[in-house]
């Protein structure tokens, strides 16, 4: 009987720490002149959150070159998650010229462009609720923002 409730007990807190995992580190795909491209980012299935990016380095190659568009959300194993562009997420891709960020996408973190120096066009969701400081840093070729609002 005791050892019933060991189990029991065992599988209990299992089942809660795994239903509160930590995000892991995977892959997305985003469009890059409309062919799919493999991207790093932070999945957090509980939260239902991806999080574009690793909060490091730029998710993506640093030389990719045209135009990247970040969808409004992921579908993860049947899991429809919100999406981030994390910290960071863009840095020094200097061969990008314009970012279409799509409908759903709620927040940019910080310096999520910085040092983008091709990038001449940024495309804005209304769903937008959040920029973090320094998005547009070092944005030399920069000439239109639209904003869906």
């Amino acid at each position: 009987m005791k050892h019933n409730r060991i189990i029991a007990l065992f599988l209990g807190v299992f089942f809660v720490l795994t239903a509160s995992a930590d995000p892991v580190l995977g892959t997305v795909k985003l469009k890059n002149n409309g062919s799919d491209i493999q991207a790093e980012a932070l999945i957090d299935l509980s939260a239902r959150t991806v999080t574009i990016g690793n909060g490091q380095n730029a998710c993506i190659p640093q030389y990719t070159e045209g135009t990247i568009t970040i969808p409004g959300s992921f579908d993860i194993n049947g899991t429809i998650c919100e999406v981030v562009v994390g910290q960071l997420a863009f840095r020094l891709c200097n061969s990008l010229t314009e970012i279409v960020i799509e409908e759903g996408v709620y927040h940019i973190g910080d310096f999520a462009f910085v040092g983008c120096s091709s990038l001449k066009k940024v495309t804005l969701p209304s769903t937008l609720n959040g920029i973090g400081s320094g998005v547009i840093v070092n944005l030399s070729s920069l000439t239109e923002v639209v904003c869906n609002a």
